[in-house]
């Protein structure tokens, strides 16, 4: 009991997951401690005195810690531990002063190193983590800030991201040095999907770097698709796969038996040149056959028909006469050579007529605007709800289209805090997998057909 009342040592320990000194001493103890030493059995919390530390287990033990971040809360252990407990220097995994020492050193500029990120949608995350900053700034009180929120949110600043690493990192270019200084504030040290955060300033130069030698590459990014995983393969397994071309993104859907990776275009024509798809390449007792995965977009160009050329005219549905001088059914578009009916016209607004030619496939429709035919996609609507109060048709919009899906009309109910969103047939199933049970504002999606 001597030792205990001569003891400024306390162990804290069953903490959220992911946690580590930098969180413990931003968000938890706010500063107390001298000292924070993360090892195997806890946290070694150094506090300046026996009276302090007896206090502080006092008032954090039993604890709980957890929110809308945490999947779930976790009520802490802390006792004071006498100084002979104190961890061997091999044993210490990482210290709070390493942190600050680290911090202190920063320099102040508009890109932000952000590392701790969740393996999947790591892209994602970095926008909701950004959201979670700016949505907080009070325009009204701050006019400066206010110009830097209406540059930032809803849209978002340039994201530079790295999967190289086995957790994802991002570069991010912020429009201003406030700006980037809000989040180094909020998220160094912070947490997010049971990880600690960490942004750190670095020099505009680093991610300029990486933006000029896309811009000499051309920019562009190929996108392979893999459409026979093996059972249980992971990130790690697929980046080894393309070893030494190094994938810039890879998506693999939790339950999911196919992938998608993003790499430069020389790096893929490379692979694919080595081992195309007809052949494959065995990997880790596996035959993958990767292939370039086809834009949805050029997908649809390729499968519409070509126009009509200039003999065909719309035909007023006001009772036009055919070649044999009968009515032509009411709709109808007609040949201006042959007199031939070859679709459907219908009145609609603006002389705007609706067309089904013979050379039209089932889901393809074309409108003919002033006389010229314009395709149309055939489309389905999703009802994705539990939005953020706040949320409004440009989020929503935008939500979709981070995840490759367009969107053709979207209908909010916000009272009902939904919305109704008309996409095309061939994209609801990458819309469901893609969007459902994701952050939209910090609030989690549930999308359905």
């Amino acid at each position: 009991m001597a030792n205990l009342q001569n003891s400024s040592l306390v162990l804290m320990s069953d903490m959220p997951p992911g946690t580590e000194p930098a969180w413990i001493h931003k968000h938890v103890i706010y500063g107390e401690a001298e000292e924070i030493e993360m090892a195997r059995d806890g946290f070694y919390v150094h506090l300046p005195t026996p009276a302090d530390a007896q206090d502080f287990a006092r008032r954090y033990d039993g604890s709980s810690h957890g929110g809308k971040s945490h999947v779930y809360k976790k009520h802490i252990s802390v006792k004071v531990i006498p100084m002979t407990e104190a961890p061997e220097a091999a044993d210490v995994q990482l210290r709070l002063t390493d942190f600050l020492r680290t911090e202190a050193a920063m320099p102040h500029t508009k890109t932000v190193h952000i590392s701790g990120l969740p393996e999947n949608n790591a892209k994602r995350a970095v926008m909701a983590m950004c959201d979670e900053v700016f949505d907080c700034w009070n325009i009204s009180d701050d006019p400066a800030l206010g110009a830097v929120t209406k540059d930032l949110n809803p849209g978002y600043p340039h994201i530079e991201m790295d999967n190289s690493t086995y957790y994802p990192e991002a570069l991010v270019r912020f429009t201003s040095k406030e700006a980037a200084a809000a989040v180094v504030s909020q998220h160094n040290g912070g947490y997010w999907n049971n990880s600690t955060t960490y942004a750190e300033f670095v020099d505009d130069a680093e991610l300029d770097t990486i933006i000029q030698a896309k811009k000499e590459s051309g920019g562009k990014t190929a996108k392979l698709f893999i459409g026979a995983v093996k059972p249980n393969a992971s990130k790690e397994t697929i980046r080894a796969l393309f070893a030494p071309h190094q994938p810039t993104d890879i998506i693999m859907q939790p339950g999911k038996r196919f992938a998608l990776v993003f790499m430069h275009q020389d790096a893929a024509a490379k692979f694919l040149s080595d081992f195309p798809p007809h052949k494959g390449k065995w990997h880790d007792g596996w035959n993958y056959r990767v292939k370039r995965a086809e834009d949805k977009s050029s997908a649809r160009k390729k499968s519409t028909p070509a126009l009509p050329d200039s003999s065909f005219q719309t035909t007023p549905a006001s009772g036009p006469l055919s070649n044999d001088g009968k009515d032509v059914a009411y709709g109808a578009f007609k040949n201006s050579t042959s007199g031939s009916d070859t679709g459907y016209v219908g009145p609609l607004s603006n002389n705007t007529y609706s067309a089904s030619p013979s050379w039209a496939s089932p889901d393809v429709r074309t409108s003919a605007v002033n006389g010229v035919l314009v395709p149309q996609v055939s489309t389905s609507e999703v009802r994705i709800s539990n939005l953020a109060p706040h949320a409004n048709e440009e989020h929503v919009r935008k939500f979709f289209a981070a995840c490759n899906v367009s969107t053709h009309n979207i209908v909010l109910s916000k009272d009902d805090h939904e919305a109704l969103v008309s996409i095309g047939k061939d994209d609801v199933e990458a819309a469901l997998l893609m969007t459902n049970k994701k952050f939209l504002r910090r609030f989690v999606t549930v999308v359905k057909a």
